[in-house]
């Protein structure tokens, strides 16, 4: 995980998510992290290959695969809570 993560702002972020929306959250953004190292790898002008080469040194084959922060955003655009206040409150009855 990458440097730019703060946790304590994802954990207000995903408020009223639950485990299995979390778990889906995570997921997009590895898949997200995922799919940009490979094309980073496959692409030498993507880019982003500029900001991995500004942590890693240039031409670096070694390129660690960080999931950043941007990463967990965008996954919060993709990923929505699935369980209302509604839900919560029939559950509890």
């Amino acid at each position: 995980m990458d440097k730019s993560v703060d946790v304590d702002k994802l954990v207000g972020l995903a408020k009223g998510y639950s485990g299995a929306d979390i778990a889906a959250l995570v997921n997009a953004a590895a898949m997200s992290a995922i799919k940009e190292y490979i094309t980073i790898n496959r692409t030498a002008q993507a880019p982003i290959k500029k900001e991995v080469e500004a942590k890693t040194g240039p031409e670096s084959n070694n390129a660690p695969l960080l999931i950043s922060m941007r990463h967990f955003e965008n996954a919060l655009k993709k990923i929505r809570k699935n369980v209302t206040m509604t839900n919560i409150n029939t559950n509890l009855a």
